[in-house]
């Protein structure tokens, strides 16, 4: 018994005005499904060729491995994995249960969703490329914003620095070359000079004394009076 028959492999025109291709004894819509369709009836051919079509228990693992792998999407696979399906159904020690069921898919509206997944995914890609550009940017903007005002920070330093190095020269400048007592130094200068005018007074005094005594003149000293 020949399972899973295909029904002529030739393909058929039909009118120009339709667009339609016959493929297998089924009609499509475009090209590109009757060429799905044609790839299906080579490997339902090669099946065939290196399966033991004779033996239910290789029969029912070729077709659910078929159904796992889904190898089919036209009108002509799944006609062939019924043809299968019904044929195990027939067997008495081969179990319901074990017999997959044939998923339907369609192939037109799983394309335009994928379709649609890729649009998507590709805005999304697009969407992060300009984002990754925008963080740059901003970064550039903030560094450069950080870079000038680092440079404004550092010359307003400078300047100070600049001033306080001027202003400390001078002082030193001023100390250094200067007479007049300062806050620093001046209790210990002012000290120093009163120093001074008492050992001038003393002396001033005692040259006074040999003076009177050279003349023999007698002086009561608790009475005189020296005033600076």
């Amino acid at each position: 018994m020949c399972l899973g028959s295909v029904n002529g492999t030739e393909e058929e025109q039909m009118p120009e005005n339709t667009q339609r291709v016959s493929v297998g004894g089924f009609s499509f819509e475009n090209k590109d499904e009757a060429e799905q369709a044609k790839k299906e009836i080579e490997g339902i051919r090669y099946i065939k060729t290196k399966t033991d079509m004779s033996d239910p228990e290789v029969i029912l693992q070729v077709y659910n491995k078929m159904i796992g792998q889904k190898l089919f999407e036209t009108a002509v696979g799944y006609s062939y994995l019924k043809d299968l399906q019904e044929y195990l159904t027939t067997i008495p020690f081969i179990k319901n249960e074990d017999i997959l069921p044939i998923p339907v898919t369609h192939p037109r509206l799983e394309e335009s969703l994928k379709k649609q997944k890729r649009e998507i995914a590709q805005k999304e890609r697009v969407r992060a490329v300009r984002a990754r550009q925008r963080e740059k940017n901003l970064a550039k903007i903030d560094r450069k914003a950080l870079e000038t005002e680092s440079s404004g920070k550092l010359k307003i330093s400078l300047c100070v620095n600049a001033i306080l190095v001027v202003c400390v020269v001078a002082m030193f400048a001023m100390t250094l070359t200067s007479d007049s007592p300062t806050i620093v130094d001046y209790q210990s200068k002012l000290l120093n000079r009163y120093a001074s005018w008492e050992q001038e007074l003393t002396e001033r005094e005692k040259a006074v004394s040999e003076k009177e005594q050279e003349l023999g003149i007698q002086v009561d000293t608790e009475q005189t009076d020296f005033t600076d």
